[in-house]
C-alpha cells in the first residue's frame, strides 16, 4: 500500500451534481425501504471518467496492493462499504449508502483486490458505527483497516522475508494492519509471485550496484536509482521502502 493524495484527482467536473442526484433518489428510497446493489447508479461512481481520475492519482496502482494494472477493466472500490458492511464477527449490518458518492470514499482497486475486500468493513472492538448522514472526517469510526488517503500505510505494514518470499506483516502487532492484510488477502499466492519477480528484476539488480561500485559517482548512481524505487508513483514502493 502507499498513500492516497485525493488533492491529486481531477474529479470530472459533472460529478459533484450527478452524484448530488444520485444521493437525493438513494434518501427518497430508503424511506420507504432497505437499500439493495442495483439501487446504486454505477454510472456515476463508476463512471470511467471518474475511474480513470482515481487511476491516474493512484499513479495507475491497485490502492491495496500496489500492482499496476489497467484502469478499464478494475474496479472503483467504496472504502466504506454502500449497500451493507460486514464487521468483525461477520455479521451483516447496513452499509454507508449516503457515502455512495462521496469523494473521500472512492478509490481505484484491482479486481482482485475488490473482490477480497468485498463487504468487509471491521471496527475496533467496542466502537460505534457511523450512524446516517455521519461524516468520517468528523467522527473517529476506529475502522479497522488502513485508509491510504488518512493515514501512511507504512506506519501499519511492513514486510517480513519468508521461504517463498516477502510477506506483508503488521507493524508492532499493530491490529489495523493485521486487519488489513486478512481481508485484502494481501499475502495471497499470486501476490507473493509477484513480489518475487520484482525483488528479483527490480530490488537486487540495484543492490548488486551498489555493492559492486568501484568510485563515488557509480555509488551515487546506485543510491539514487534505489531511492527512485520508494517514490509513491512506483509499483511496491512500500515493500522497496522496507
Amino acid at each position: 500500500m502507499t498513500s492516497l493524495d485525493r488533492a491529486a484527482i481531477a474529479w470530472p467536473a459533472w460529478f459533484s451534481s450527478d452524484g448530488s442526484k444520485a444521493l437525493r433518489r438513494l434518501h427518497a428510497l430508503r424511506r420507504r425501504r432497505s437499500l439493495a446493489t442495483s439501487d446504486f447508479d454505477k454510472g456515476v461512481y463508476g463512471h470511467p471518467e471518474v475511474k480513470k481520475a482515481l487511476w491516474k492519482a493512484q499513479h495507475r496502482k491497485c490502492a491495496w496492493c500496489e500492482t499496476k494494472v489497467e484502469a478499464r477493466t478494475n474496479h472503483v472500490d467504496h472504502f466504506r462499504p454502500k449497500s451493507r458492511a460486514r464487521g468483525r464477527d461477520g455479521s451483516f449490518s447496513e452499509g454507508y449508502w449516503w457515502l455512495a458518492y462521496a469523494r473521500d470514499n472512492l478509490m481505484f482497486s484491482c479486481s482482485n483486490c475488490n473482490i477480497e475486500k468485498g463487504d468487509w468493513f471491521p471496527l475496533a472492538k467496542g466502537a460505534t458505527k457511523l450512524r446516517r448522514g455521519d461524516d468520517p472526517a468528523t467522527i473517529d469510526e476506529k475502522p479497522r483497516l488502513i485508509d491510504p488517503s488518512r493515514q501512511d500505510p507504512s506506519q501499519y505494514l511492513t514486510f517480513v522475508r519468508g521461504t517463498s518470499g516477502w510477506h506483508p506483516a503488521p507493524r508492532n502487532k499493530s491490529a489495523r494492519g493485521r486487519w488489513t492484510r486478512d481481508v485484502l488477502a494481501l499475502d495471497r499466492d499470486e501476490l507473493t509471485e509477484l513480489r518475487a519477480d520484482y525483488v528479483r528484476d527490480v530490488l537486487r539488480p540495484v543492490r548488486r550496484r551498489f555493492g559492486a561500485a568501484q568510485t563515488p559517482k557509480e555509488k551515487q548512481q546506485a543510491k539514487h536509482d534505489a531511492q527512485a524505487l520508494v517514490k509513491p508513483d512506483r509499483e511496491y514502493s512500500l515493500l522497496a521502502r522496507e
